[in-house]
């Protein structure tokens, strides 16, 4: 697993400093609202779905082969 605090990218972007930002009237949202308005926006059809990667590998089935899955099972018998 990596670490992020390893990846050059995401030492840069963390270790950017936020006064002018702070300046320009910007502000710290508080986690818990961050994730509901990302959870939000990505449920309410206006963004497609980004696929799980781990590593470099798209995870996971297509909406149509998810969908399909329950049905499988429950004609079974």
């Amino acid at each position: 697993m990596r670490r992020l605090d390893t990846e050059p990218a995401l030492v840069a972007f963390t270790a950017l400093p936020s006064a002018k930002a702070l300046a320009a009237g910007m502000r710290c949202r508080p986690v818990a609202e961050t994730v509901a308005d990302s959870w939000g926006a990505l449920n309410d059809g206006g963004h497609p779905r980004p696929k799980y990667v781990q590593g470099m590998i798209p995870v996971g089935l297509e909406k149509d082969k998810h969908d399909a899955v329950p049905a499988a099972w429950d004609a079974r018998g």
